[in-house]
Formats: structure tokens, C-alpha cells, sequence
């Protein structure tokens, strides 16, 4: 590996990244929540497993679309099983086994991760660490907050003015949405734990783009890269030099020339 310049051109180092992901396997990724971005010229993570046994039937189409549309598939480990439960081995192959399965179905590289249950210790996460650039419990210097049925868009808006004031990336985590309070007791509807009603969502997202000259909506794996940029790159003019080391540390992950170009 050599040396490797790259410049900021779809991100901004003097904007706060707010980053909105989505766990486990629901189609409403699709349906409701990726065009509610899409019209507002965002993207955001979908967190998958795809070792449950309905994925490749059911979900997998929804995930090709996702792609197609520019949207961020990372791991959610294989079976969502909680890593404070499992033996290293297991944990391994909960992480290698979702690796597997995303680049061959889907054909790429899921460079970030989310702990099922947000459950881990030291360990799990340097396990997770050798396989994925970051998790969305440890963007540098971030915090992060549930997005769910119960806390009004105020307290989101707040979270967000927190971060820009602080200087510091916010993480959404969130399952779905609803267009309706009606639709989660609605037993024929899978909406995921606690999910945001979508007018919530919109609201959210109008106003962080009121705030454009101070914070940019991004993928996980966008801010993650953006971070490990200015945290370890070498500023030369207008590029960030990345070290042979640290080139490879990125090719490890699934991180190309071309993937970081396009996603900086």
C-alpha cells in the first residue's frame, strides 16, 4: 500500500454529522422511511441480519433497492443474538458469518456495526474492530439517542442543537416508523420495537436541514471515514494524506480508493 490523498468534497469538517440508522429486517426501511431522506437529498444506514432464516426470501430485495438508492447496509451481526451472552467464538462467527453473507448476496462490504441490544464490553468491541472501521455506539467523540414512539420531536430537535452547539456527531437509533399511533397496536403490522411516527421523522429532518450550514445529514460508514480522516490523516493544502497504514487499516474494512472518494 502507498500513500493516499483524499479531499472533502461530499462532506464539510466544519459541519456536525448527524447520522439516522435502522435496525433489523422491516420493509418499511423502504416504503416509509428511505424516500422521506431521499426527498431531501439524504441518506442513512440500514442495520440487517441476515442470517435470519426469512432474510434472503423476504428482505433482501429491500436491502438491493436500499443500495441501489444510495443508502448505507451495515452489519447487525448474523442472528442478533446478545454478545454478552455468547462466547468469543460465537461472537466471531456472528460477525464473520454476516460479513459472508452481505458480500455475497448484496456483493459489498458492510464497514460498520451495531451491537445487537446495544450489549458489549472492551472485548467485543476490539473483536468487532478488526472487521469493521467503527460501531455506532463508538463514532468518535459522538452520542447517541433512541429514536422512538415516545419522545417528541422537541426533545429530538434538542438533541440536535445540542450537537451543534458542542461540536460533537449525533447518532439516531431507531427500529421503523409509523404513519399512525393506530398502526403499532395493530397485530398484523410489524413496525419493530418503539417505532418513530413518521410525521416526527420529517419534522426532524425539515429542521436539521434548516440548520445546513452547521450539520449534515450522513451514513454511519460517512461519518466514521470522515472521522478517521481528521483524527489520523496528515493535512497537506486542500487534501488529507492517508498513510500506507492507514490506507490499509481502511482497504481491511471495505474501503477502496473509489469507495472513499465517493463517500468524502
Amino acid at each position: 500500500m502507498k500513500e493516499y490523498s483524499v479531499f472533502l468534497k461530499n462532506t464539510d469538517r466544519s459541519k456536525t454529522a448527524v447520522v439516522f440508522t435502522w435496525d433489523d429486517n422491516f420493509e418499511r426501511h423502504l416504503s416509509l422511511i428511505a424516500p422521506e431522506f431521499e426527498k431531501r437529498g439524504m441518506r442513512c444506514t440500514f442495520f440487517i441480519n441476515p442470517g435470519h432464516p426469512a432474510f434472503e426470501a423476504g428482505h433482501l430485495p429491500v436491502c438491493r433497492k436500499l443500495l441501489e438508492r444510495g443508502h448505507e447496509i451495515g452489519s447487525h451481526s448474523s442472528l442478533h443474538e446478545n454478545f454478552t451472552e455468547l462466547t468469543k467464538d460465537e461472537c466471531l462467527e456472528q460477525i464473520t458469518g454476516a460479513i459472508g453473507t452481505i458480500r455475497e448476496k448484496l456483493g459489498v462490504y458492510p464497514s460498520t456495526f451495531a451491537f445487537p441490544y446495544h450489549a458489549y464490553d472492551e472485548e467485543h468491541l476490539e473483536l468487532v474492530r478488526q472487521h469493521h472501521l467503527e460501531t455506532r455506539n463508538t463514532l468518535s467523540g459522538s452520542k447517541w439517542i433512541g429514536i422512538e414512539t415516545a419522545i417528541p420531536l422537541q426533545s429530538l430537535r434538542c438533541a440536535v442543537d445540542g450537537a451543534v452547539a458542542g461540536g460533537y456527531p449525533l447518532v439516531f437509533a431507531g427500529h421503523s416508523a409509523v404513519i399512525s399511533p393506530a398502526e403499532i397496536e395493530d397485530v398484523s403490522i410489524d413496525t419493530g420495537y418503539e417505532p418513530i411516527l413518521l410525521d416526527n421523522l420529517t419534522g426532524l429532518l425539515d429542521y436539521i436541514r434548516m440548520l445546513s450550514d452547521r450539520a449534515e445529514v450522513l451514513t454511519l460508514e460517512q461519518a466514521a471515514l470522515k472521522a478517521f480522516v481528521l483524527d489520523n490523516a496528515r493535512p497537506e493544502g486542500d487534501a488529507y494524506v492517508l498513510s500506507a497504514e492507514q490506507t490499509e487499516r481502511l482497504a481491511a474494512v471495505g474501503m477502496d480508493g473509489e469507495k472513499i472518494n465517493r463517500l468524502l
